[in-house]
């Protein structure tokens, strides 16, 4: 857990380090104070399960900006789902603006321009995750962004409710058990997510979305293949390469980043597994991933550390636990 304040810091210096601390810890951000004061009292406390941060963000009035000069300096290729706690938010991406009370959860595309709006102070849980968690199962991606789910009502207060869970979480769970947490949470936020665009899809669309979701599972199922790519998912269904790429595409994917994605979890399972003696080496290589420097590369940017330093972590938590 990483916790960052203002606390302590003269005046003078909390807006600078407030915006310093949003970059650092979610993505490249524009913030604007709502108001010319000195006084910027803000904190972030930070967690994450598996492939999933969890931030806590508590700050004053503002106005957060990512457009293109932003997203263009530090690309990414995930989704913020945003639980307002305390305050009202207003967002405004793909052309939707909203207003979010407390107790409701919008969910933002990092890949395309948005702003995030809090007229008065303001509390957010703010969950990082990538779009492969979430995507593949909303019939229409684009149909989530910027559309506030109500916390109070049907699948969105029973995800809403498992959010909350994650402020009281103890330091003590082993990796494996915040990876399943995370699988639990982005499945209730996905559901959740259909419930609020509840739009019929076309015969066209409803073919493609079943695919997708039938497509994922087979990988699941194959990941220890080392030919598995579109093409042989194409020829598992009896359909085009390109049908393949396309309705991935639909489905705000990409084929081989989502191998990748998987594979990569199924590494950290393994290597939080006490009773597998195997090395880093040999459990990269089940999992497809031959060079071991690129593995490495892939698995921090995935995990935020180093496969040795995960596996050592998550290995000393299960004996604690």
């Amino acid at each position: 857990m990483h916790v960052w304040s203002t606390d302590g810091l003269p005046e003078s210096a909390h807006f600078g380090f407030w915006r310093d601390v949003i970059c650092e810890a979610f993505a490249a951000l524009d913030p604007k104070a709502a108001v010319r004061s000195k006084a910027f009292p803000s904190s972030v406390t930070l967690d994450s399960f598996g492939d999933v941060n969890v931030a806590r963000i508590k700050s004053c009035a503002q106005s957060v900006r990512r457009g293109a000069d932003q997203i263009r300096v530090d690309p990414q290729d995930r989704l913020f789902v945003n639980l307002q706690l305390a305050g009202v938010g207003r967002v405004v991406q793909e052309g939707r603006a909203v207003f979010v009370p407390a107790g409701s959860f919008t969910i933002v595309d990092t890949a395309r321009p948005y702003r995030l709006e809090f007229e008065d102070a303001f509390e957010v849980l703010s969950l990082r995750l990538p779009r492969t968690r979430l995507l593949p199962f909303t019939a229409r991606p684009d149909e989530v962004f910027a559309k506030p789910v109500d916390g109070q009502k049907g699948m969105g207060r029973v995800a809403v409710s498992f959010m909350r869970l994650l402020l009281d979480q103890p330091d003590d769970l082993a990796s494996d058990q915040r990876a399943e947490i995370a699988t639990h949470l982005c499945d209730l936020i996905a559901s959740a997510s259909r419930q609020a665009a509840p739009k019929q899809l076309s015969g066209r669309e409803l073919v493609r979305h079943h695919f997708v979701k039938s497509a994922v599972e087979a990988l699941r199922a194959s990941l220890a293949d080392p030919d598995l790519d579109a093409a042989s998912l194409a020829r598992r269904f009896g359909v085009s390469t390109r049908y393949v790429q396309q309705a991935f595409t639909d489905a705000g994917l990409s084929v081989a980043a989502h191998i990748r994605t998987l594979r990569i979890e199924r590494c950290a399972h393994d290597l939080a597994n006490r009773h597998d003696g195997s090395s880093i080496q040999a459990i990269a290589a089940r999992w497809g991933f031959s060079d071991v420097p690129h593995f490495t590369r892939v698995f921090g940017q995935h995990f935020g550390c180093t496969p040795s330093k995960f596996r050592r972590h998550s290995r000393n938590s299960e004996q604690r636990s």
